[in-house]
């Protein structure tokens, strides 16, 4: 079966290499991209079917030429993202899949598909992030970058949102503080009120992650006079970790990485919160004779969110 079914693909990629080439009477090239474009479908369709997935995928790509010349550029995406599937998938190859995504991702974006096309540059992330991280970030952010240029960010908030995780995981603190300040300034546009609070404290969590309280300040300065950020509940926790990092207080940052506001931060974010502490240099030293009062372990506070199911 699966050695007709290669057979086949091959007779199908032959007749659509023949339209391609197609001459006219004078000896004119004259390519039939219809007759190409449906033997290189057909092709792709066998090779699949037999299990030849190195042949599936250049009749994909030979499809895609073919819907491109014909200006459907729509089928030529859709051929190309199912290349990039196969390759990633199926031939373990992360880059050739990743390239495959971008191309369809153009494609998509030149068809007036503009969600299409982040979403295959998020796909194109991805496939490359066990291998590339810094290709994978970058494709990530481009992603982002599109559903903004083409006012289409209703739809690219999760992706904004895995973005700035990832950022977190690999911690790349300073494109994080951009990503996520992006993205509460949006929701600050859109006047959606409780995702800017939420999204406005977790900024202020990562500047302060990053080891930067002055960075921390600012943002918190630039979100205050927003739909009343500063006057909320989500502005004093930021508020106030801000204050017990400047001042050095441990048992204030303690008692303030225990309100509700910050277990329901997303996952990264929280952990990012609950990992917070006093940097060394800046805690009081004892003097002899005496001890600093130990405030309650930040550990503790991970363990009892975990086990009310938060993170």
């Amino acid at each position: 079966m699966a050695d007709s079914k290669v057979r086949e693909g091959l007779d199908f990629m032959e007749a659509g290499r023949k339209a391609e080439t197609k001459t006219s009477f004078f000896g004119k090239k004259k390519p039939d991209w219809d007759s190409a474009a449906f033997n290189y479908d057909e092709a792709a369709k066998s090779f699949r079917s037999g299990r030849a997935y190195d042949h599936c995928v250049e009749a994909f790509m030979k499809a895609a030429e073919a819907h491109k010349e014909l200006g459907s550029l729509h089928m030529g995406g859709t051929a190309l993202e199912t290349a990039a599937s196969i390759a990633v998938q199926q031939l373990n190859k992360a880059d050739h899949g990743a390239a495959l995504y971008k191309q369809s991702s153009d494609f998509f974006l030149a068809s007036g598909s503009p969600d299409r096309a982040a979403e295959c540059l998020e796909k194109a992330a991805k496939a490359l992030q066990p291998t590339n991280i810094d290709k994978c970030l970058a494709f990530y952010i481009e992603a982002c970058d599109m559903y903004e240029q083409e006012d289409r960010i209703r739809f690219g908030v999760d992706t904004f949102k895995r973005a700035i995780g990832l950022l977190l995981q690999n911690r790349r603190f300073d494109t994080a503080i951009q990503l996520s300040s992006r993205l509460a300034d949006i929701f600050a546009k859109l006047n959606q009120s409780v995702n800017f609070h939420k999204q406005a404290l977790a900024t202020v969590v990562i500047a302060l992650g990053s080891g930067d309280d002055v960075e921390a300040s600012k943002r918190w300065e630039h979100f205050a006079g927003t739909l009343a950020f500063g006057g909320t509940q989500e502005g004093a926790i930021a508020n106030n970790l801000i204050q017990a990092y400047e001042q050095a207080d441990e048992q204030a940052l303690a008692e303030t990485q225990k309100a509700r506001e910050i277990k329901l931060l997303d996952n990264e974010v929280a952990r990012l919160a609950l990992s917070l502490s006093v940097p060394t240099h800046r805690r009081p030293q004892p003097t002899p004779g005496s001890a600093i009062p130990p405030s309650q372990s930040v550990q503790d506070i991970q363990d009892q969110i975990e086990e009310e199911g938060f993170l």
